[in-house]
């Protein structure tokens, strides 16, 4: 992840990539808890970034389908 993170950041956003792939083929969870990571700021205008995103189920459109019922979590307490 760090090796990501620091290419992300030095501005080498192929070898960034190359890397978040293979933490993608690896089946990382590491890489969902640090999508939000502003050391990844350089990546998300490049098309390669919402792809990623939409393979790991992580697309703003899929993060809007889900529904969240509080009064039936509540009930189940």
């Amino acid at each position: 992840m760090r090796i990501a993170q620091l290419h992300a950041v030095g501005g080498d956003v192929d070898t960034a990539f190359r890397w978040l792939a293979r933490l993608r083929e690896r089946k990382q969870t590491l890489l969902l808890k640090n999508l939000p990571d502003p050391l990844f700021d350089n990546l998300r205008e490049d098309p390669r970034w919402q792809h990623m995103l939409v393979e790991l189920g992580r697309a703003p459109q899929q993060l809007r389908q889900i529904t969240f019922d509080a009064e039936a979590l509540l009930e189940a307490r």
